[in-house]
């Protein structure tokens, strides 16, 4: 497989248990219909933290609505009696009730309306920061994940392409495809706008059964070369923090337009 970056090819796997929890996509059909919110909440204090009574937990689940934001009127009622953002806050306290060390958030957002958005992805920010906690978010917006995020991963079809600190990363892109995804976030500049919508190339991303060999992004890139067909590029540390998967990556670090 080539070289990777430190942490994600290598080192110890331990059972987390309670240290990693999830946030899930659809907050209504991740949270069971029959249970009240606070039962929902409570559930992983009644597996992981048996010696808490009744009493004990119903406490914890007040203080963690409240830090989410939610009323302690809502702790009666089921999932569907509640909006898309209160159910969502709810899943974020189930997550976060047993202080986990990293939180898993698979696309959040998504099924949320912009205000809401706003509010979930605040909520996200503060608990990062005041309790410490560790995000693991997975999304395709990439205005969000650099408002929250510190470092990014960069996927295409499955494969590693670029690894790099936020800063980095939207300023000095280095791999074609980390480009055009930079590219295609609009805007509010008539003048920048339309020579970053110039670098997106139109095409499909080929499918997971029948990914192409070489470097998967060559059916797309506009860089490719016929050694991009023939191996698939390995890591290649390019800054300290800064790693990237690309055969001619030393010859994109021209303009910039992402700043």
């Amino acid at each position: 497989m080539g070289r990777s970056p430190a942490g994600l090819s290598a080192g110890e796997v331990r059972r987390l248990r309670r240290e990693l929890q999830i946030v899930f996509q659809d907050p209504l059909a991740s949270l069971d219909p029959h249970l009240t919110v606070e039962r929902l909440v409570a559930e992983p204090l009644e597996i992981h933290r048996p010696e808490l009574d009744a009493g004990g937990r119903h406490e914890q689940v007040c203080r963690m609505f409240e830090r989410v934001g939610l009323e302690h009127t809502l702790l009666g009622r089921r999932p569907h009696e509640l909006s898309g953002g209160q159910c969502q806050r709810v899943g974020i306290a189930r997550a976060m009730i047993l202080e986990p060390r990293v939180l898993v958030c698979d696309e959040p957002l998504s099924a949320l309306d912009a205000p809401t958005q706003a509010q979930v992805l605040s909520l996200l920010a503060e608990l990062k920061h005041e309790q410490g906690t560790s995000l693991l978010f997975v999304s395709h917006d990439l205005a969000t994940v650099r408002y929250l995020c510190d470092r990014v991963l960069v996927l295409y079809v499955g494969r590693m392409v670029e690894l790099a600190p936020v800063r980095e990363l939207f300023s000095a892109p280095r791999h074609p495809y980390t480009r055009e995804l930079l590219a295609a976030i609009a805007v509010a500049d008539p003048d920048l706008q339309p020579a970053r919508l110039a670098q997106v190339r139109l095409g499909e991303t080929p499918s997971l059964l029948d990914i192409p060999r070489g470097c998967a992004f060559r059916t797309r890139c506009p860089h490719a070369t016929e050694l991009c067909a023939e191996r698939v590029p390995v890591w290649e540390r390019i800054a300290a923090e800064q790693w990237v998967a690309c055969h001619h990556f030393g010859g994109l670090a021209g303009d910039m337009l992402f700043k």
